[in-house]
């Protein structure tokens, strides 16, 4: 995620005067990503950035791939955990009591509501979710501006128009559901199908992508070069996969998921409203903090074009997965663990 950035009149200024050079890594997977080290020249000067540290070498001159994540193994232990991870927070929090003390985890997990893990209206409004998102992201006005120097010297540009299309689309979720027939509560009840319907979603993005680095011309990023395809397949092969205008991995790094953790939120409050009749102070609380840190992205969208994740990471089911599943379903436990009889107040 990007950090804040003071605003100006005209936030697209420093884009367009200066040479944009990668200096920071996303919070928003900071806690998952080994420290990188930099060298000098990526630190201060205006070398391309297009990869992680060189590999090293053997005795013999073979280059030996750098793993991080444990290597082969923990990028196949990760992709399989994290799902379950999302799965253990819906039933370790909720209504029904949060798990405080190892000793209180069997007695919540069991009390636990039972919940299908798929249904279709859920995967179905996940789709078309991710759908609309990149139609607003090719299709909205907006400046457009030059990401960092590629290897080959050229700089891809990319539309800044998330902050409409975050408005847009809250104004579509709380006013255009209703007249769908569709409480915006409906969130709620369908969360676990949701979470597992994007879940799924980044999966087949991620394969989608993949098999996109495949083609000729396709820009690569050196961590996802290592020939060992499990290890690849997580960590991202392409370096800026795209199709048309759309970029998506620049789209998935604050659309989809993060305009989608706001609006879960806002689901989560109107489900408090409709079951106790009042929104608690505390939800309150955490609904506009966390409202208030998605739109500081959105507004100073720019400043994910300097970022590890746009500037040298690739495209595979790290980012995928953490754009479109992680974020929304797991950032919104504060506010779904405040949908229950006795909320702090």
């Amino acid at each position: 995620m990007p950090t804040s950035t003071a605003s100006t009149k005209d936030p697209t200024h420093m884009l367009r005067t200066h040479t944009l050079r990668p200096t920071r890594a996303s919070p928003r997977l900071a806690g998952l990503k080994p420290a990188r080290s930099q060298s000098p020249s990526r630190a201060g000067g205006s070398t391309p950035a297009t990869s992680s540290a060189k590999p090293a070498r053997k005795a013999g001159g073979k280059p030996q791939p750098e793993y991080e994540f444990g290597g082969p193994a923990g990028a196949a232990g990760v992709m399989l955990l994290l799902p379950l991870v999302i799965g253990f927070l819906y039933a370790g929090c909720g209504k029904h009591g949060c798990i405080r003390l190892p000793e209180d985890a069997l007695d919540v997990l069991a009390a636990a509501p039972l919940a299908p893990l798929w249904d279709w209206t859920a995967a179905a409004v996940v789709a078309g979710w991710t759908a609309l998102h990149f139609l607003l992201y090719v299709a909205l006005p907006g400046p457009r501006v030059e990401g960092v120097v590629l290897a080959d010297g050229s700089r891809l540009k990319y539309p800044m128009n998330g902050h409409l299309a975050f408005w847009l689309s809250l104004a579509g979720f709380w006013h255009g559901l209703p007249l769908l027939g569709c409480k915006q509560s409906w969130v709620y009840d369908a969360y676990l199908p949701l979470a597992t319907a994007a879940c799924a979603l980044s999966v087949a993005l991620s394969v989608w992508s993949h098999a996109l680095s495949y083609l000729p011309n396709t820009p690569l990023a050196e961590g996802g070069q290592t020939g060992n395809p499990v290890y690849d397949f997580f960590i991202g092969r392409p370096l800026n996969p795209r199709i048309g205008s759309l970029d998506l991995k620049a789209c998935c790094e604050l659309r989809p998921g993060l305009v989608g953790w706001a609006v879960l939120n806002l689901g989560l409050a109107a489900k408090q409203h409709e079951q106790q009749g009042e929104v608690s102070w505390s939800m309150v609380a955490v609904v506009g903090g966390q409202l208030l840190y998605v739109w500081d992205a959105l507004y100073n969208e720019q400043a994910i074009l300097t970022t590890m994740d746009i500037t040298t990471d690739g495209f595979g089911f790290m980012l995928a997965f953490g754009d479109l599943a992680w974020v929304p379903f797991t950032y919104s436990l504060q506010a779904r663990s405040l949908v229950g009889p006795s909320p702090v107040r």
